[in-house]
Order: C-alpha cells, then structure tokens, then sequence
C-alpha cells in the first residue's frame, strides 16, 4: 500500500485516434512479484518517448518507472526507484514524470528525484532533498474535520529548463533546482 492507503489494480488502454477502435490494454502485474497483487497499479499518465511510454508503477512500498511499448502495451523495461515506509510517500499525489533529451525524470513524494536513460530504464542520478516535516505530511495528508489541509504543493510537479530540472515536491515546501546532469542542487 502506498502511505497506508491500498491502491486499486489500474489499467492503461490505447485506443485508435482516428475511429476509436480499442488497441490494447496493459496492468501493472508484473510477473515477478508476489501472489497477492491487489495494491499493484499505475500511478500517473504515461509519458511519450519515441516508442514508448513511461509511466510510474507502485505496489506494496516501491516505486518503478516502467516502459511500455506504444504499439502493444507490453513492457519493455522496468527499474525500482526506491521502497518507502508507511508515511514515505503522499497518498494524495501521483509521482511526476518528465522526458527531455532522452533523459527521463521522476520526481517521487518520498524525498528523491531520479534520473534514468529513457532508452533503457538505466540510472544516471537519485537526489534526496529537504522534505516537510512528518507532523506537517501527516496533517496534510490527513482529512482533518473534512477539511484537506496543504502546506506544500498538491502534487509533484517537473520542469526542464536548460540544463536544469525545477522540481516542485509534493512532500515539500519549496521549490528547488537540479543540475540534470548530477542531479547536484543549483539553487
């Protein structure tokens, strides 16, 4: 479960652009894994690169980018970014996923952004940085009196700017720049 909240088994499906026309359906049931794959699913839209999709897949207390071929929905390549505790991880936030020359980028809610090739699912770089404090999270994420309280961003956000990936984390409570090619801070 991600942050103590089961997730659902999750689909992606392509469908023809030009009539609509079912083409494929893919899950996040890898073959690898153990029996019980209930809290096994997608976690985010799929992300073009040439002939793939990248998509970010969780189950239990990891974190994968996966790769699926656009044509067929099998998968072509998975790597685990990293395995997080009950309260790792914003249940209320969906990883974010960002492709730039040929690079892809996650950013997690759990305190790390990663830098893959996008050709193949290799690491380059895993950064950690300052999350918000485990009360802040907590009261956050928490319905408090049917009320959602936020001190951070909603969700995770990426942006490539130059030789920089601007990471707006969801476990956060500040913006901050990455050098894309160390992932060391710029500022």
């Amino acid at each position: 479960d991600r942050a103590g909240v089961p997730l659902r088994n999750s689909y992606l499906s392509a469908y023809e652009p030009n009539n609509g026309k079912f083409w494929w359906r893919a899950d996040a049931q890898f073959e690898d894994e153990p029996e019980d794959k209930s809290t096994y699913g997608f976690l985010g839209p799929p992300v073009p690169f040439g002939e793939l999709l990248l998509v970010a897949a969780g189950g239990d207390d990891r974190l994968w980018l996966c790769a699926l071929e656009q044509e067929t929905g099998e998968l072509a390549w998975r790597t685990m970014l990293c395995e997080y505790s009950k309260w790792g991880a914003s249940p209320w936030s969906s990883p974010a996923v960002a492709v730039s020359g040929g690079e892809a980028y996650v950013a997690t809610s759990a305190g790390l952004v990663f830098a893959l090739d996008a050709s193949d699912g290799q690491m380059l770089w895993a950064t950690q940085y300052q999350r918000a404090e485990l009360e802040d999270r907590i009261r956050r994420d928490l319905l408090l009196r049917g009320k959602h309280f936020t001190s951070g961003f909603d969700e995770d956000y990426l942006f490539v700017h130059q030789n920089q990936l601007v990471v707006l984390p969801a476990d956060g409570e500040m913006m901050f720049a990455l050098d894309r090619g160390n992932g060391r801070l710029r500022w």
